[in-house]
């Protein structure tokens, strides 16, 4: 059967415990509170945690500590109040019950159960444990996920955050790379870090040296090729910032289970880029984590319209991408400029993957059947796979008062959901 933790202590829990204890499962603890939750999860090891659904029993850090770690958690509702905190957490695994009179029952001089027989049927329903995917590297032990939208792309930011945070807390070393000379240190911001600490500029400065003296000479003023891009390019062996000078740089953010790294933007690059060494960025990045995430956002020339150094920058990081996440808006214009993107996008070195996230899907813009819209205004863009990020405003509101990703502040918010679901899709073969 399941070993099963509740919480709090009262009578109706206890009662509750001894009898799914006669019934064949394992009762690992019963706990007072949130904070006896969330000190006995690793020590007691419960496959699910019965919660009755109140304020200091029940809160997002539980959840999310739960989540983490594969365990079920089931809330149990007493009252009006207590189904409203529910949904205000998220919790949709929860049984509503009656609460008995305990002089009621003491009177008997007996202990009845404390549900009656069709509510324990309604919650035995949910005392299985939750099998999760084992961590597995995305490629090898250096999988590149490069998330990218074209200008005017709502979210980009939040996914590469979120999408990063969901595959450490599986268990990964992550990278998260914001590779974007004008991000003026977005990410630090928006996770509570330092913005003046290392970053994407000073890695690209320190890798600038590191090529100059591959290559044993350097052209002060590097002539653009034909086309006008503002790209360097010179023929160089494969260079990599080393793991040390790469840790000095970066910035740890708390992930339980595994590890993200943070590589901020903060100041302009400055000139044309040179290719290589964003390259030689991008291969630190490699060999100090499992995955490695990088943020991208700019148009992306075709033909020889021409690049800024922006533009130049995000296209390095596409080509060298084990999988591209193109993140567009759920609205015509929106729909358009991915396919755009989509077009432009077939013009780089081809990726192993894309997939495309439409944000903020919202029914009022696409209608009573937005799946079938998609599907529509999607078409032709190639055998992509195709995922939907709900509007969610609530959780990153949340997210971003609190500095922190959805997992920790909103942990069974819909957008959280989606990004985790797609997270753990990628850590399986």
């Amino acid at each position: 059967m399941t070993r099963l933790m509740f919480a709090p202590d009262d009578e109706l829990m206890v009662s509750l415990a001894r009898v799914a204890r006669e019934r064949g499962h394992t009762v690992c603890a019963v706990v007072a509170d949130e904070t006896a939750v969330r000190e006995n999860l690793d020590l007691v090891a419960p496959e699910v945690v019965v919660v009755r659904s109140e304020r200091g029993a029940l809160n997002a850090a539980v959840l999310a500590e739960c989540d983490d770690r594969g365990i079920r958690t089931v809330g149990l509702v007493t009252s009006a109040t207590g189904a409203e905190h529910a949904a205000s957490l998220g919790l949709r695994e929860v049984v509503e019950v009656a609460l008995r009179q305990s002089t009621r029952w003491r009177s008997t001089g007996a202990e009845p159960d404390p549900l009656s027989e069709s509510e324990w049927v309604a919650l035995a329903a949910r005392l299985q444990p939750v099998s999760l995917p084992r961590a597995i590297p995305l490629v090898g032990s250096t999988g590149c996920l490069v998330v990218w939208g074209p200008p005017g792309a709502p979210g980009r930011t939040t996914v590469a955050i979120n999408l990063a945070a969901e595959l450490a807390a599986a268990g990964q070393r992550v990278a998260l790379v914001e590779a974007d000379p004008d991000g003026n240190g977005t990410i630090a911001r928006v996770l509570g870090l330092a913005v003046d600490y290392g970053g994407f500029a000073e890695a690209y400065r320190r890798a600038i040296q590191l090529v100059t003296m591959t290559r044993g000479t350097l052209d002060a003023s590097p002539s653009a090729p034909a086309g006008g891009t503002g790209e360097t390019q010179v023929p160089l062996r494969e260079t990599a910032l080393d793991v040390a000078t790469w840790r000095t740089l970066t910035q740890e953010f708390p992930s339980p289970g595994g590890s993200l790294v943070v590589l901020s933007g903060t100041t302009h690059t400055g000139g044309r880029i040179d290719t290589a060494a964003v390259g030689a960025v991008l291969a630190g990045a490699r060999a100090d984590a499992d995955c490695l995430v990088v943020d991208v956002g700019s148009a992306l020339a075709i033909g020889n319209t021409g690049l800024d150094s922006r533009g130049v920058l995000a296209r390095r990081c596409l080509a060298a991408a084990d999988r591209i996440v193109v993140v567009g808006a759920a609205d015509p214009v929106g729909l358009e400029r991915v396919r755009e993107g989509a077009a432009a996008l077939r013009m780089l070195a081809a990726p192993t993957s894309i997939d495309v996230f439409v944000n903020r899907v919202r029914p009022r813009v696409l209608g009573r059947r937005p799946q079938e819209h998609l599907r529509t205004a999607l078409r032709g863009i190639g055998g992509r796979s195709v995922y939907r990020l709900p509007n969610d405003a609530s959780a990153t509101d949340a997210a971003l008062a609190a500095a922190a990703p959805l997992r920790v502040v909103a942990p069974r918010s819909a957008l959280r959901r989606a990004i985790r679901d797609y997270a753990l899709s990628l850590l399986v073969r």
